[in-house]
């Protein structure tokens, strides 16, 4: 059991294993790819970026109850979202239950990639196609 943190320019506190510092897209990209379990501890996030970049990678989530997390991730399906104070509790959860933690890593990319920029284009596309067509019109791309 490691934890690692990475962002932060100060000194990390003496309980931190592994401290990454500021790191480019890609640097997050493999440190998230090594690990098992992700923490997000905020108290209030408005899309939930850190999550929702660890689920892409694999990590099995866990999250306080903090807002946009909600938009992608779905507790017990594929991250577990619980309230601010139990987030120790949450953590040590899927540690412990192998079964779960390998369900929620599993199915973090899949949730994730219905909200990629690919999946979003898609759905734009078909929505301003379909808005054309109920007013009458053509839509010619060039």
């Amino acid at each position: 059991l490691s934890l690692e943190v990475f962002g932060e320019t100060k000194p990390a506190p003496a309980v931190v294993d592994v401290h990454h510092g500021w790191c480019t897209q890609k640097e997050v990209a493999q440190i998230m790819s090594g690990i098992d379990v992700f923490a997000e501890p905020s108290d209030y996030q408005g899309f939930g970026l850190p999550l929702a970049e660890a689920m892409a990678c694999g990590c099995a989530g866990v999250s306080t109850q903090c807002g946009g997390i909600n938009t992608y991730a779905t507790h017990e399906q594929d991250a577990l979202i619980v309230p601010h104070d139990d987030l120790l509790e949450g953590v040590s959860r899927v540690i412990d239950d192998a079964e779960l933690r390998k369900r929620l890593q599993a199915a973090g990319p899949e949730a994730i990639a219905k909200i990629a920029w690919p999946e979003i284009g898609r759905q734009w596309k078909a929505y301003l196609e379909n808005l054309v067509r109920e007013n009458g019109q053509e839509l010619t791309l060039g």
